[in-house]
C-alpha cells in the first residue's frame, strides 16, 4: 500500500466509525498533523502503533491491521563508533600516502 493512500484510507475509515484523525491525535496525545504523518509513514515506533492498535473509535472498533504502518525502532543517527572508524580509515590512508 503506497503511503499517500494508507492516510486516506485511515481518514476514511474512521469517518466511516464516526470518528476522525483529529480523535485518533487525541488517542495518541500528538498533534493532528504529526497524526498524519505518522499514518503516511511505513514504520512508526512501536509505542505509537500500540496506541494505533489500541483507539477505540465510537462504533466500538478499532482501526483494521492492514491499514496501519509496520512498527520499528529505529535509534536516531549513525551505528556507535563511527567516528572511530573514519579517524582509523584516516590515519591509514595518511600512513600509506607517506610510505
Amino acid at each position: 500500500m503506497t503511503t499517500s493512500s494508507r492516510q486516506g484510507r485511515i481518514a476514511g475509515w474512521l469517518k466511516m466509525n464516526q470518528s476522525s484523525v483529529k480523535e485518533l491525535a487525541g488517542h495518541l496525545s500528538l498533534s493532528v498533523a504529526h497524526t498524519s504523518r505518522l499514518c503516511n509513514a511505513g514504520e512508526v515506533p512501536t509505542d505509537v502503533l500500540l496506541s494505533m492498535k489500541s483507539f477505540v473509535t465510537p462504533t466500538g472498533k478499532h482501526i483494521p491491521l492492514n491499514l496501519l504502518p509496520s512498527g520499528r525502532d529505529k535509534k536516531p543517527g549513525p551505528a556507535p563508533g563511527w567516528l572511530d572508524r573514519k579517524l582509523a580509515e584516516a590515519r591509514q590512508a595518511a600512513s600509506s600516502d607517506a610510505a
